[in-house]
């Protein structure tokens, strides 16, 4: 037992010290998602909402280890009026994976990219609940849904901006298909 407490203890002591390498990122942005289930998403409208994370750069390099979390704050019934600020819906999207430095621009500026798994956890959904046409009754919002995530990052000094785009890869509403939500996301940060 001695021996496992003493692994651990070198594995959570390895990570911290590279976390202190690689840095950490806190990000805040807009994102509009879709699908192609026409009664979820109409057509001409579009997911709209907000987002705050941090990703942890562990192993830093021009190739590093990903970890974060996003609370998005987003709306389940799409609109067609851009509106990031009326939603009915949050979600917190756990990410792990990936990122690279594609191109160095000069002194501290450079182009990213990342690949991400995320699992979406639905924390709060809309009332009343979406009811689809081929459905008995209202239609219940999956506890969780699977992503996969890719983007480009720019960083200047202590900035990044990225652009993101999360492919859906489960349905987010219980027996409905086409229901996987598509997330484009533009974001702001500050890394350290």
């Amino acid at each position: 037992m001695r021996k496992y407490l003493t692994l651990i203890g070198f594995v959570l002591l390895a990570f911290h010290v590279y976390a202190q390498s690689g840095g950490v990122s806190v990000q805040t942005g807009l994102s509009y998602g879709f699908t192609k289930n026409k009664t979820l998403t109409q057509s001409g409208q579009a997911h709209y909402g907000w987002m705050a994370g941090l990703d942890a750069r562990l192993l830093g390099g021009d190739m590093y280890f990903l970890v974060g979390a996003q609370y998005h704050r987003t709306s389940l019934f799409s609109t067609e009026s851009v509106s990031f600020f009326k939603n009915d819906m949050d979600v917190v999207m756990t990410r792990l994976g990936l990122g690279f430095t594609i191109w160095k621009l000069g002194y501290k500026s450079y182009l990213r990219t990342k690949l991400l798994g995320s699992i979406n956890f639905v924390l709060d959904g809309p009332d009343p609940k979406p009811f689809f046409p081929n459905a008995e009754s209202p239609a219940n919002l999956n506890d969780s849904f699977l992503g996969g995530t890719t983007g480009l990052g720019w960083t200047k000094g202590a900035l990044d901006i990225d652009l993101e785009f999360q492919y859906g890869l489960l349905n987010s509403v219980f027996k409905q298909p086409e229901t996987k939500i598509n997330y484009i996301s533009l974001l702001v940060g500050v890394n350290f």
